[in-house]
């Protein structure tokens, strides 16, 4: 599994923007949609999808997602790593936490479906209280079962 160099495949945000124009053309003649190419070049990009087999639709979408912010990427070159201090308010921190995650993705994806998970742990002794930020592209959510349903 894993992405390929990119030297040796198709743009797969140019595959994407073709299978979205197709769908969403007026003029849609027949009504079919024959992703195939698309799939070729998801395929080319993570391994694990080719062969047409079944896989989670979860997995398939963080992949595509990945696969398009690496591509999109506006940021050229590797940031320097640095580990944040926590300092400041809540709100500075988060500030600090994204603008981090931003100097190394920064694409239209990011910008469509980027967002930045916050949990928070309390000292039981001291009641200081410490944040995590996490950047995700997709989220999971659980959905409740309704009564009578399952």
């Amino acid at each position: 599994g894993g992405l390929k160099s990119t030297s040796r495949r198709t743009s797969l945000a140019n595959a994407f923007a073709e299978g979205v124009r197709q769908l969403v053309r007026e003029d849609r003649g027949t009504g079919v949609y024959s992703p195939r190419s698309f799939l070729n070049c998801i395929s080319n990009w993570d391994r694990r999808f080719a062969g047409g087999r079944q896989h989670d639709s979860q997995e398939f979408l963080h992949s595509i997602l990945d696969a398009l912010q690496q591509e999109c990427n506006r940021v050229r070159g590797k940031p320097q790593y640095k580990e944040l201090q926590g300092k400041g308010s809540e709100a500075e921190q988060a500030d600090d936490a994204w603008q981090y995650s931003k100097s190394w993705h920064d694409s239209i994806v990011d910008d469509v479906c980027g967002g930045q998970l916050q949990s928070s742990v309390t000292c039981s002794r001291c009641k200081r209280v410490s944040y995590c930020f996490d950047p995700f592209l997709d989220l999971s959510i659980p959905l409740p079962k309704k009564r009578g349903y399952g």
